[in-house]
């Protein structure tokens, strides 16, 4: 019981000091769409940016879908997708210059394949990443961003025989992001 209440203690200590260091501005709320490469998958998508109240962090909603290549009987290969969905922390570390920042994000991804792919409906991990983000005209706006990461979600999914692994792995990831 008094580790839970330390824990709790700490965690008021820190949001009290975040509050404290918090810009007036908040952040806007902004959607986006992403090109992103997950373990050697194709996917495009869309996300959302949900401010907390302060600068710091954001509450990032994304979803892709991912394509991949898997042995075929005919061509020698056939395209089958899944989709994954993500829900993360953002922080806003530092500014580099006017109009370029450097951030860091980390939450939960769920992996969900099609019926080619594995017998499970949805698998879930986590993932990490750091990125940039480039503004067009003001520091917190509108803004192109590019990603590297990696992802744990997709490494317990039981593939059909002849399918690689897929939804884990490294990613790069690219896509623009407008602030409403």
């Amino acid at each position: 019981m008094k580790t839970t209440r330390n824990f709790f203690l700490l965690v008021l200590f820190f949001l009290g000091f975040q509050a404290s260091f918090a810009q007036e501005t908040p952040s806007p709320f902004r959607i986006g769409f992403h090109l992103r490469q997950l373990g050697g998958d194709f996917g495009m998508g869309a996300h959302a940016d949900v401010p907390t109240g302060a600068k710091w962090p954001i509450l990032r909603f994304a979803g892709t879908w991912q394509w991949m290549e898997i042995p075929g009987v005919q061509t020698g290969f056939e395209t089958a997708s899944y989709a994954t969905l993500r829900l993360g922390a953002a922080s806003k570390s530092f500014q580099i210059q006017d109009r370029i920042r450097a951030y860091g994000e980390g939450g939960l991804l769920s992996v969900f394949p099609s019926n080619e792919l594995s017998g499970k409906d949805f698998q879930l991990g986590g993932y990490g990443l750091f990125g940039f983000e480039f503004f067009a005209s003001q520091y917190g706006g509108s803004a192109l961003f590019i990603e590297l990461g990696a992802s744990s979600a997709g490494n317990d999914l039981d593939a059909e025989p002849g399918v690689p692994s897929f939804g884990a792995g490294f990613w790069v990831g690219a896509g623009l992001r407008l602030a409403l």
